[in-house]
């Protein structure tokens, strides 16, 4: 009879453990309480994708006649320390806004927030998802980052709550891990949960899933197209908190699924696909002609059909879909007349080489997050280039006109149908933003400026604030933070020269009038100023 050597583990590399108390496919759950989001929660953060304006403004494009976002009624299901609720809750204070969540430290900690902040329409409520069906009819509900991280019976209770919550114009979003893309992912996730099986402490586990999918990317050169996606990996979680590498990726529950899927759990309770919530996700792309002819072969009536091939050309593995009640008419494509409806925003403005703007010269304008759009109308580029002079600031559809109007005689045959179609297609680019309704922001400073309660908390913590359009701004500098926190509107620019006059002494920066000034008015282009009551 042969003699068979037990395995045995060597000396680790990196970080590689040796106290192996027990076999990687047999986990410890010492030290962990029956929630892990209790033990670390999960990250706060705001997500601009889920505020009711972005839902609102999709779904007006695609036909439907949305509630108004100003008096609304908003559900978060899955929503941690409520902190995306409450940057809403504080923008929109005419309307309702609900979370829920299992975790109860998360829920404690965001209550107790709300309640500093003097928030009267945020509720944070410690339920399951079941139990969040008896809260009423919701305009809009949110699942963010929950679909594909809980078990089957919660996906089908998500959707029953969607099915029975949903308000009859209502839109719902739900994001979750897609195929074929995540196929990828799952398979550097299903080493790294085989690695860190045997450790129980959630800061280990993380540890040692990052130093395992290092040393695997880093073993041989990067030629094969094996160690090419540990390589993307690693690139990716470097950019990741640890808690959200826990939550996220070791996870347990961690679910994909083809878009296809998706829509069938989803139909099955009466609903169907408005769009996806970033708006240039919807917009076609540009293939090689036998491509092109390929998809023009499908039914264009068949919109998932379509979506789920489009994912196999994009190997896309996140989606955050929008959904709506199936009786709803959906137009197939954003219709540039409802434009009309919504407002306009945008940073634009042309490059330092740009010629004059109100030829009929193709120029090149820039535009939010580096985007760029060519356009030789001189109206057009008119209106485009005066949005950016009032950004944040956003405008009615027919102030804009009237500003493309009023710039010259040689105006297109329509005017309105061009401006509201060009309007569409940058909106698809993400070179300008619409929205649903006015953020209470302020441009220029009043005579004693304010920024949000919720900004002045944050800064007592950290260097990110959420502004007035749910974004995150980072202030790095301690001058500039100093300032956020004194504009509560009791001081004048004289009280606040004198006030930041300390810390300018330990900072070296000086104040003077003018400085000030300027802080003032940056602070207004990053939405951080309150309009002037």
């Amino acid at each position: 009879m042969g003699y068979t050597h037990p395995i045995r583990r060597q000396a680790p590399v990196d970080c590689f453990s040796t106290n192996i108390d027990a076999h990687p496919l047999m986990p410890s759950n010492k030290g962990m309480s029956a929630n892990v989001y209790d033990t670390v929660p999960y990250p706060s953060a705001v997500y601009p994708q889920t505020h009711p304006d972005r839902l609102a403004v999709i779904g007006t494009l695609y036909g439907l006649d949305v509630p108004p976002v100003e008096r609304c009624r908003v559900l978060e299901l899955g929503c941690g320390d409520g902190w995306n609720l409450i940057a809403m809750a504080y923008g929109l204070p005419g309307s309702e806004f609900v979370g829920v969540d299992t975790a109860a430290s998360p829920i404690a900690h965001g209550a107790a927030l709300t309640a500093g902040l003097g928030l009267s329409n945020l509720s944070l409520r410690h339920m399951d998802v079941a139990a969040a069906a008896e809260l009423g009819e919701f305009d809009y509900i949110i699942a963010h980052g929950l679909f594909s991280w809980v078990a089957e019976p919660v996906r089908e209770q998500i959707l029953q709550l969607c099915e029975r919550c949903l308000a009859p114009s209502g839109v719902a979003y739900v994001s979750y891990n897609a195929y074929p893309g995540n196929h990828l992912r799952d398979l550097v996730r299903g080493m790294m949960r085989y690695h860190i099986a045997h450790f129980a402490d959630p800061e280990e586990k993380v540890r040692q899933g990052r130093a395992l999918v290092k040393f695997l990317a880093s073993s041989q050169e990067p030629r094969h197209l094996y160690h090419q996606i540990l390589a993307h990996e690693v690139d990716r979680f470097d950019s990741y908190t640890d808690a959200g590498i826990l939550h996220d990726d070791l996870s347990p529950n961690n679910q994909p699924f083809y878009f296809h899927e998706f829509m069938a759990q989803a139909s099955a309770h009466g609903l169907q696909f408005l769009a996806e919530a970033d708006m240039p996700d919807n917009a076609p792309r540009s293939y090689p002609p036998h491509v092109e002819a390929a998809l023009a072969n499908l039914d264009p009536a068949d919109v998932v059909v379509r979506e789920q091939y489009v994912d196999f050309l994009r190997g896309r593995p996140f989606r955050q879909t929008l959904l709506c009640r199936r009786e709803q008419h959906r137009l197939s494509a954003p219709l540039p007349e409802r434009v009309m409806r919504l407002r306009a925003a945008g940073d634009i403005h042309l490059p330092a080489s740009a010629g004059d703007p109100h030829t009929h010269q193709s120029e090149i304008l820039c535009g939010l997050n580096g985007s760029e759009i060519e356009c030789d109308q001189p109206l057009i580029k008119s209106a485009l280039l005066h949005l950016g002079t009032v950004w944040p600031e956003c405008l009615a559809f027919d102030e804009l006109l009237d500003r493309a109007a009023a710039a010259g005689t040689d105006q297109p045959p329509d005017l309105a149908s061009s401006l509201a179609t060009d309007l569409v297609r940058a909106y698809a680019a993400g070179f300008l933003q619409l929205r649903a309704h006015r953020p209470p922001l302020s441009v220029r400073p009043a005579l004693r400026p304010r920024t949000s309660a919720l900004a002045r908390l944050q800064l007592r913590s950290g260097n990110r604030v959420t502004s007035l359009l749910h974004t995150i701004v980072q202030i790095d500098d301690p001058l500039g933070r100093a300032l956020v926190q004194l504009l509560d509107g009791s001081r004048d620019r004289a009280m606040l020269e004198i006030e930041l006059a300390n810390v300018a002494d330990t900072s070296g920066q000086p104040i003077t009038a003018e400085a000030l000034e300027a802080s003032l008015c940056g602070l207004g282009r990053r939405a951080l100023l309150f309009h002037a009551e």
